[in-house]
């Protein structure tokens, strides 16, 4: 636990103390994060699945073109094998160096304004 550092008298009393406020504090921020559904009088999705759930049943695309933006920006990081599926790359042993990454998204609506106006 915590690198064997929970032994050492020096962290012993921290340890403890800091796991447990550690805890409290996840504990309030997941409680508030499922509780909040809308924002600004717009649901947040708590899924992709969800976020394209609610640009077809509003008509919309502005969590899909939300999605693409993030994922510009972190695709290069991911490389897609073709014809290997989930289960055979969690073995590991499809391509040496690689594995399966699972992402997760976290869905928030910000307000966004435009400094400065038009200068002749």
């Amino acid at each position: 636990m915590l690198n064997g550092i929970d032994h050492e008298p020096a962290f012993k009393w921290w340890v403890k103390k800091t796991l447990r406020r550690k805890q409290r504090i996840i504990g309030k921020v997941k409680s508030k994060y499922w509780k909040n559904t809308h924002k600004f009088g717009i649901e947040i999705p708590k899924s992709v699945s969800e976020a394209y759930r609610i640009d077809r049943e509003t008509g919309t695309n502005h969590w899909n073109k939300a999605i693409e933006k993030e994922m510009r920006y972190i695709r290069i990081a991911f490389e897609k094998i073709n014809g290997v599926d989930e289960k055979q790359m969690r073995t590991g042993n499809i391509k040496q160096g690689y594995s399966f990454c699972s992402t997760h998204m976290i869905f928030n609506i910000k307000m966004e304004s435009k400094a400065g106006g038009r200068r002749a």
